[in-house]
């Protein structure tokens, strides 16, 4: 497994950076229905403890997308497709479980719930409407 622990969790403007073991990810909450969650791998034992949040947040994770036509986030491209993409504020979910006594950090807009196990590490997706995990 290439990520197998939490090791903590900044909120950064509209978004958060989840620091793991050999991985960083960016979650941003598009509207209470979308949440976007995107990885990047470092080099295994990268000591995170010495960057700084800006450093977690934009070090080799410029925001470039081509598919993307709704953001709630500034991307490279943004002038490239003016005339096709929509940006939104996006939303910011209640957090809870972020400090270390909890197994488990639960980000919740109206919508849904993100569930972030911590050990070992792993996300779900859960409806709030009906309870299912749909991911």
């Amino acid at each position: 497994m290439l990520v197998n622990e939490f090791k903590r969790l900044l909120q950064v403007d509209n978004g958060f950076v989840v620091v793991a073991d050999n991985a960083r990810f960016k979650l941003y909450f598009v509207s209470d229905d979308i949440v976007r969650v995107r990885c990047h791998f470092d080099a295994r034992g990268t000591d995170y403890s010495t960057w700084s949040q800006e450093q977690l947040w934009s070090q080799d994770m410029p925001e470039r997308s081509y598919a993307l036509v709704t953001t709630a986030w500034e991307d490279e491209l943004d002038e490239l497709f003016k005339d096709e993409r929509t940006r939104v504020a996006g939303v910011m979910p209640q957090v809870s479980g972020a400090d270390d006594a909890f197994h488990e950090v639960v980000f919740e807009t109206a919508s849904i719930k993100l569930h972030l196990s911590k050990k070992p590490f792993g996300f779900a997706l859960e409806d709030k409407a009906t309870g299912e995990i749909v991911y």
